[in-house]
């Protein structure tokens, strides 16, 4: 019976045990350790999403520019305003996703501030531990277990190895894939543990930083409160040297684990921030580029422009019009993504951008992404097609054009559904309270009157005369005696014209209409 207990008591001794002025075991500290390594690379992952949303603002902004200057340099009226709508909803998502970018920033910084200054708090309990030491058996953190012998004491961060804890700033390292350590319910890698307790040690290695009765932290007094190593996860009770302090830091979302929070405060609060950017979901921006024809077809903003731009309607958009709406998008865009990419974003490298336009090399305009060269070439766009305008009105003026019908000129403002164009226009002005785009832009006698460019009614009943005297001549000669006794520069009644005798102002009719289809062709 003797020989048996002996026996139990040596293999005890040759066991280690645990000792109020041990070392931390390893088995102990190393999930502390791993932790500040994952917490190390949230801030490169977080510039990796940071990135991403910008690369996508700035495609959203880019396929905007060149759906602009299409929209100017196209000829043809209706597919300019199927590029206007393209483009508007671009920039609609611009704004959209630049408005959420303050928020996203706040968010992200915050959850890099927590993460870091709770990584420093770990950093330097490791830096503390490792330099309370004298040598491999006298110091406070050991890469034996706890219980284990009391040898084995690590002076420096470097001895720990592979084991050691990340300790510098952050390298912001990119990283392409989520942190699954980091959770929606909390840190997976710290789980339940008892804080600096003597079971939680070495045997005596003379380390005095984890005793907190008397001779140990206080020389000949136990500590009034508990000391909250590592930021509260190695938390040394007051209360005595064999008294555990319970943390958990894997369920921060359940209720019942409140009382192991309550000394890990900055875990929790770290966790609060980063549980909003991982998953990164919360955090990336995405949505459609405006190059894919089934993105475009769902988006709100999309169908609003269609109906502004494309049925000419600016009134409020309603769900019960998607119909409409959609036929018509089908019918301008193509129903397939094969239609829609060579109807407009495959036409974009037939379109030359000399050097001189953008201040970039000669590209097609589909391979210009630099959005300082698509603003020059929508500026160069713009005032070409301001300075031909100028010049046809001036050739309108000069050349006399008086005899248009105000029907006529009526429809050859309700054709200017810009407000630009239609103010320049000398025979047009722009109605901003008209819902239909259609009528916005009306015919103002008083401004074609001071513009030099009047235009008549359209003659009826009684007023037809003078075309009637015209017409009833079968011959030149006594068709130009109409104009017998008229003062010099006063307007003929009547004219030659292609073997007939006619009211002369047809000839000018005829004119105003050359002039009034140059017009518009450059308006659209």
């Amino acid at each position: 019976m003797l020989a048996t207990w002996t026996l139990c008591a040596l293999l005890a001794v040759s066991a280690g045990q645990a000792a109020s002025q041990g070392a931390l075991g390893k088995d102990k500290w190393k999930p502390l350790a791993d932790f500040s390594k994952t917490l190390e690379k949230m801030p490169g992952r977080i510039l990796t999403i940071a990135k991403q949303n910008i690369n996508y603002i700035n495609s959203l902004a880019v396929n905007a520019a060149q759906a602009e200057v299409a929209a100017e340099a196209e000829q043809d009226a209706e597919q300019a305003r199927a590029w206007a709508a393209i483009a508007e909803t671009l920039r609609h998502l611009q704004a959209q996703q630049a408005a959420e970018t303050e928020a996203k920033t706040t968010t992200a910084i915050t959850a890099i501030a927590r993460g870091e200054f709770l990584r420093g708090h770990i950093a330097e309990f490791f830096k503390v531990t490792t330099a309370a030491s004298g040598s491999a058996t006298k110091g406070c953190l050991s890469t034996n277990n706890a219980a284990g012998s009391a040898n084995n004491v690590q002076q420096t961060i470097n001895a720990l190895g592979t084991d050691a804890p990340s300790v510098e700033h952050a390298t912001f390292a990119e990283q392409e894939n989520d942190l699954p350590e980091l959770t929606p319910t909390g840190f997976r890698q710290l789980t339940a543990d008892s804080g600096v307790v003597d079971n939680s040690l070495t045997g005596n290695t003379e380390c005095n930083l984890f005793k907190g009765a008397s001779t140990g932290l206080m020389t000949g007094t136990q500590i009034a409160q508990a000391v909250p190593f590592a930021g509260g996860w190695f938390s040394k009770s007051h209360t005595s040297d064999t008294t555990p302090v319970n943390v958990d830091a894997t369920k921060f979302s359940s209720s019942t684990e409140e009382a192991k929070h309550a000394a890990i405060g900055l875990y929790k609060q770290a966790w609060e921030a980063i549980k909003e950017v991982q998953p990164s979901t919360a955090l990336v921006m995405s949505g459609i580029d405006g190059k894919q024809l089934e993105g475009l077809k769902t988006n709100t903003a999309f169908k609003k422009a269609v109906k502004r731009h494309l049925l000419n309607n600016v009134e409020q958009y309603k769900p019960s019009e998607d119909a409409a709406i959609n036929e018509k998008i089908a019918s301008v865009y193509g129903a397939q993504q094969s239609e829609f990419t060579a109807r407009f974003w495959g036409k974009l490298d037939a379109i030359n951008i000399e050097e001189a336009v953008s201040g970039k090399p000669q590209t097609k305009l589909g391979q210009l992404r630099d959005l300082e060269g698509l603003a020059r070439a929508l500026n160069y766009y713009i005032t070409k097609k301001a300075a031909d305008l100028t010049e046809v009105v001036g050739q309108l003026k000069k050349k006399g054009v008086c005899s248009e019908t105000k029907e006529g000129a009526d429809n050859t403002c309700s054709k200017l559904i810009d407000a630009v164009t239609c103010t320049a226009s000398p025979i047009c002005s722009y109605n901003e309270t008209e819902k239909d785009t259609t009528k916005k832009c009306k015919f103002n006698e008083t401004k074609a009157s001071a513009s030099g460019v009047p235009v008549t009614q359209t003659q009826t009943g009684a007023t037809s005369a003078a075309s009637d005297r015209c017409t009833k001549h079968k011959d030149k000669a006594s068709c130009e005696k109409e104009n017998e006794g008229q003062k010099p520069g006063e307007k003929a009644h009547c004219g030659w014209i292609e073997d007939k005798c006619k009211d002369s102002s047809i000839l000018a009719t005829k004119k105003f209409a050359l002039m009034v289809s140059a017009f518009v062709a450059l308006l659209f």
